[in-house]
């Protein structure tokens, strides 16, 4: 093939990238025109511009400041009125205090809710993208945008992606971090290292759940340790120095993200509550005609089975069927280093997290483990 060909094929490879993001943005964004506001997607953008124009950030504790600033610095910049805090009711909560400022101070509330869901339609659009780039390190052009286009025509990508809420973003950091550790763990430069705390850090403040990515960095170090590499003095080496790098940036941006907390205290207080909330505020769930106290592990795979497309299904078994035929007789080490392993890892801990917590409410809160499923099934 001639340099001038090779040229083109990549040329037209980020036209046909484009063009699929533009898809999303229009799909998505006009859906998101027709959207009434949700229960929980007032909250951010109100108390993310409260906390800009007061300083104070400490209103939600169980949501890290990250969604806080993404969605309220839009709104803040808008000049906007704030409610008297002392004229709301006895108690308020965050939800009170979001109701005032978009429908009880004269502000408009359409224009400031359209404001913060472009933000989220901007980290859908992201996600598609992160999905393509991701994916093209370790498969075709062809199947990397085949994995993007899954991603982008998924109805729970669609219809999340116009919510002012931090899923999207949160799925957007996942796919991000899964590639950059697994970056880290083949070959753990300082630099490298530094960039993988980095994104692990800003995952985590997103959203609690981000913490998922520490045991994936050790999972993923493991698989490369048996993958060979332990028998590697130099990787080895190189892990003992990148130790001390990772949890220094790791420490060092979730410090600088609130706003030089150097104790970590907003951070490390919010971690409880967060986890509270999740095993105690739901306590019904609602399941297939039942309703039940507690958790049960299978939610969120029955949710996740009903609420996706038949299509994805049959990707999914055939892509189980290709990774069998084409496992047969190969070497275990070899699957241990695959390309696909990071995505793989990233989406079955992410299914271990949820199904071991009693959380059993809202599918949204699964969307990080669809692009993650996207694409090894593409390749």
């Amino acid at each position: 093939m001639s340099p001038r060909r090779g040229l083109l094929d990549a040329f037209s490879v980020n036209r046909l990238l484009a063009l699929l993001v533009a898809a999303f943005v229009v799909t998505a964004g006009s859906a998101m025109l027709m959207t009434s506001t949700t229960f929980d997607e007032i909250m951010f953008l109100a108390i993310g511009a409260r906390g800009f124009h007061s300083a104070d950030f400490s209103l939600a504790p169980e949501h890290p400041r990250l969604a806080q600033y993404f969605y309220g610095l839009p709104v803040y910049l808008s000049h906007i009125a704030y409610p008297a805090e002392e004229a709301l009711p006895p108690g308020w909560t965050v939800y009170n205090y979001a109701r005032a400022l978009l429908w009880g101070v004269g502000n408009n509330p359409e224009r400031l809710v359209m404001l913060a869901r472009l933000v989220a339609l901007a980290f859908g659009a992201l996600t598609v993208t992160a999905t393509f780039f991701g994916a093209r390190r370790h498969m075709g052009a062809g199947a990397a945008l085949f994995a993007a286009a899954l991603v982008a025509f998924l109805p729970d990508m669609l219809a999340h992606s116009g919510i002012a809420y931090n899923d999207i973003p949160l799925v957007f950091a996942m796919v991000a971090s899964v590639y950059v550790l697994d970056a880290a763990a083949r070959r753990p430069a300082p630099a490298r290292v530094a960039l993988a705390a980095l994104a692990s850090a800003l995952t985590a403040c997103v959203k609690f759940s981000g913490l998922v990515v520490v045991p994936i960095l050790i999972v993923l170090l493991a698989l490369e340790a048996l993958s060979g590499r332990w028998r590697d003095p130099i990787w080895r080496r190189a892990i003992v120095v990148a130790t001390p790098v990772y949890l220094a940036v790791f420490y060092a941006t979730i410090a600088l993200v609130y706003l030089g907390d150097w104790g970590l205290t907003g951070f490390s207080a919010g971690v409880p509550k967060f986890v509270s909330a999740v095993r105690t505020t739901y306590a019904y769930a609602f399941l297939l005609g039942e309703i039940y106290g507690g958790g049960k592990w299978s939610f969120f795979p029955v949710a996740l089975a009903l609420k996706t497309p038949i299509a994805l299904h049959v990707f999914m078994l055939v892509a189980a069927v290709g990774v069998w035929v084409a496992s047969r007789g190969g070497r275990w080490r070899g699957w241990m280093a695959h390309g696909a392993r990071a995505p793989a890892v990233g989406a079955a801990l992410f299914m271990a997290a949820l199904v071991t917590s009693n959380f059993n409410l809202g599918v949204r809160h699964a969307l990080p483990m669809l692009p993650l499923i996207c694409i090894p099934v593409a390749q």
